[in-house]
C-alpha cells in the first residue's frame, strides 16, 4: 500500500475525517476536536513518512480498526 494510490486514500481519508471534524468543533461538539486530530494525524503520515514506516503503520492501524 504504500504506491501513491494507497498514500492518496489515507490523505483523502484523512481530509474527510477532519472536515466532519471541523463541522461537529464549529457547530459546538467538543468531540469534533478529536476528530481532527485523527484526520490531521492521518494527513501528516501519508505526506511526511517514508514508504517503509508508511506501510508498517498503515499495517499497525489495521489491527485494531
Amino acid at each position: 500500500m504504500a504506491n501513491w494510490k494507497g498514500r492518496l486514500s489515507v490523505l483523502a481519508f484523512g481530509a474527510a475525517i477532519a472536515g466532519i471534524g471541523y463541522l461537529l468543533w464549529a457547530s459546538g461538539d467538543r468531540v469534533g476536536f478529536l476528530f481532527e486530530l485523527i484526520g490531521g494525524a492521518c494527513i501528516a503520515v501519508s505526506a511526511m513518512l517514508p514508504n517503509s514506516l508508511f506501510e508498517k503503520t498503515v499495517s499497525f492501524v489495521g489491527r485494531f480498526w
